[in-house]
């Protein structure tokens, strides 16, 4: 791999990793500060996110048939990412969900299991078709994230008349923040499904020089979420946390539904 190839790959994955780990530190240090189970998820949230992009910059140094694991590997953390959002969700606003909706948690364990075999039996999954095998629990995955997205962006929406200064820009951030990655998620996972299906799994690739367009539009991704994440981090810092009561916020967004 050459010197182009290691900047076109190495520094968005690297950067994008270290933005989610900052992003990591101030959720955490916040946590520890008011001890509110919501910050730690998201916190977590922001640390899986981290590790996803970090697997796949290593990637960038293994030999392409040992690649296809740690693809494998970032696609557990991205489902370990999505179960922090839900939790994140249910934490915040457990009494204006429904009962069906504590389904998605399962949803996103059962993603996390068959990734988990994937990676542990990787020989015996190469030898189906992946695109048929995840299609439904992965698309049911999807769904069930984007419909804690768009609840989520709803519940702060009819509250948000009842803050101001810097709780309200949280909540503001939180709301973009939301809306930004239901977008994001219809993106990747239409693209990623078109990858796989285009290409099939072990035909996957991080040289360059065989990239498609399919490729680049895959890796685009990487491009939008440090993007993301580098707009989160700015707001964050913008944000005097000391001023927020977190467990009023809390209860005022957990307020039971009418």
């Amino acid at each position: 791999m050459n010197i182009v190839e290691l900047i076109i790959l190495i520094v968005p994955l690297l950067v994008t990793a270290i933005l989610s780990f900052t992003n990591f530190i101030i959720f955490m240090r916040t946590y520890y500060r008011e001890e509110e189970i919501t910050l730690i998820h998201i916190a977590l949230a922001f640390f899986f996110n981290s590790c996803v992009f970090t697997v796949l910059a290593l990637a960038i140094f293994l030999p392409e048939e040992h690649q296809v694991r740690f693809f494998i590997i970032a696609n557990i953390f991205t489902w370990l990412l999505f179960l922090e959002i839900g939790n994140a969700y249910f934490a915040t606003f457990l009494n204006r969900t429904k009962a069906r909706e504590r389904y998605i948690l399962p949803v996103f364990g059962a993603v996390i299991g068959f990734s988990i075999f994937m990676v542990m039996n990787l020989d015996i999954f190469l030898q189906f078709n992946p695109f048929e095998i995840e299609m439904v629990i992965f698309i049911a995955g999807a769904f069930s994230l984007l419909w804690v997205f768009l609840k989520t962006y709803k519940n702060i929406d009819l509250l948000l008349y009842q803050f101001e200064d810097d709780e309200l820009k949280l909540l503001l951030l939180a709301k973009r923040i939301v809306l930004l990655g239901a977008c994001c998620l219809s993106f990747t996972f239409v693209s990623v499904f078109c990858w796989l299906f285009l290409k099939g799994i072990s035909s996957l690739s991080l040289e360059v020089q065989t990239w498609e367009i399919i490729d680049w539009i895959v890796y685009s991704n990487v491009v939008i979420y440090a993007g993301i994440m580098l707009i989160t981090l700015i707001k964050s810092l913008k944000i005097n946390f000391q001023n927020i009561n977190i467990p009023t916020l809390l209860n005022i967004l957990d307020s039971p539904l009418d």
